[in-house]
């Protein structure tokens, strides 16, 4: 059964669509993750959000073993970008095979976290889970990964969502009611309930997912 939608889930629903067939910028955001999953939209999700999130744990976490963990991966962070801005420098065939180095390289390292809950949690973006849909009891495998490095493979998907929030950073949608306005009431930044009316029910398979390990790692192909 699919879980209650939330209003950020059913909005982006009902914006994007749920037959949408390119790639999607996201933030690792519950909601987008939901929608992601549920409607097999091509996520693409932000790196610049990702390597915050890892330079606060090489910063901040008190354990060692995590600190220098989060160190290495920014380090391969840098180096996979460093390749990825020459990319003009090199031949397609060349380009193709470096960003599959880099990116098994970063796998090998963020599929072996050190024990603490803040790394396996970091860690888990990128397990391989079992899912089933609602057709099939048959258990399929899914890499989560492939959401995170569609940008090496796609003409035209950006690592980052940056661009996306620049667009809309000056557009802010005030909630209240303009029949019942009532001074001093909290304003709420959203466009949910604008944009919920009239969704369809047509929902496709869900995948109902399971993680199998987040140290499960063997080079493959490139995501489609």
């Amino acid at each position: 059964m699919m879980a209650e939608m939330t209003p950020t889930r059913r909005c982006a629903r009902c914006v994007v669509g749920t037959a949408f067939a390119g790639y999607l910028n996201f933030d690792y955001f519950s909601a987008n993750c939901s929608f992601a999953w549920n409607y097999w939209i091509k996520a693409q999700y932000c790196w610049a959000h990702l390597i915050r999130d890892i330079r606060f744990l090489h910063e901040k976490h008190p354990d060692k073993k995590t600190k220098a963990w989060a160190e290495r991966l920014l380090d391969r962070s840098r180096r996979l970008f460093s390749a990825w801005h020459r990319r003009d420098e090199m031949t397609a065939e060349g380009f193709h095979r470096s960003m599959l180095t880099h990116r098994d390289r970063f796998l090998e390292l963020v599929r072996q976290p050190p024990a603490s809950a803040e790394a396996a949690n970091l860690a888990a973006r990128f397990a391989i889970v079992e899912y089933t849909t609602e057709d099939s009891d048959e258990s399929q495998t899914y890499d989560l990964s492939d959401d995170y490095f569609r940008f090496m493979f796609a003409d035209g998907v950006e690592p980052t969502n940056n661009h996306n929030e620049q667009q809309i950073r000056h557009c802010v949608i005030d909630r209240r009611r303009p029949t019942a306005c009532v001074p001093g009431k909290a304003r709420v930044a959203t466009w949910a309930n604008a944009t919920t009316s009239g969704c369809g029910p047509r929902l496709p398979p869900v995948k109902s997912k399971t993680e199998i390990s987040s140290r499960s790692f063997s080079p493959r192909s490139a995501p489609n």
